[in-house]
């Protein structure tokens, strides 16, 4: 209200085109066939619009999009290839903290062997690659807040450590997170063994 002006966090969460004013404020999706971007890709996707609409597309698309892989010894039986909580809980956790000064939008990439979530701005605050994921703190409190009263985050700094029990319990590898750049967040989340 001082400067006469919505703040990024209004734009996000209520704005009619929030790209307009933040070009980086969208969710991109890209399913490759190989292993690297350098591959074919199969489908792309853009999340776009206010964050209240990006996180219902994600939270929809990742349960309707998990791949699954047939069970042979039941015939019919279906596990899924990544545990929609974890994919849902890193995904919202780098559009929650992500860098909006950034033009690059949050890269949700799909590889035949894993999952690449990725974000513009490194680890904030009193959060260091030494204490994560147990410290945390808030690049976008507005945002992270909104996420929480709209039942997509919890605010009680265990969405990693969700993560990370619901890969466990899925069988999943150990991810692999690359937290020491100063401008960018990334996990590397890998397909059930």
């Amino acid at each position: 209200l001082k400067e006469n002006c919505p703040t990024y966090a209004g734009i996000l969460m209520f704005g009619n085109n929030p790209r307009y004013y933040v070009p980086g404020a969208y969710v991109q999706y890209v399913r490759f066939t190989g292993e690297d971007e350098a591959s074919d890709f199969e489908y792309e996707y853009r999340f776009d619009g206010d964050l209240t609409t990006q996180l219902g597309q994600m939270d929809e698309f990742i349960k309707a999009n998990v791949v699954k892989t047939v069970l042979p010894a039941l015939g019919s039986g279906y596990i899924a290839n990544y545990p929609a909580r974890a994919l849902k809980e890193l995904l919202f956790n780098a559009v929650i903290h992500k860098d909006y000064q950034s033009n690059a939008p949050v890269k949700f990439y799909e590889f035949s062997d894993r999952i690449e979530i990725s974000n513009a701005g490194g680890l904030y605050g009193k959060a260091r690659p030494e204490n994560f994921p147990d410290e945390n703190d808030y690049r976008n409190p507005a945002l992270a807040e909104a996420a929480k009263n709209l039942g997509y985050a919890n605010g009680f700094n265990v969405g990693v450590k969700a993560a990370l029990a619901a890969l466990n319990k899925n069988d999943n590898p150990e991810p692999e997170f690359i937290k020491d750049q100063p401008t960018s967040f990334s996990v590397k989340i890998f397909k059930r063994l």
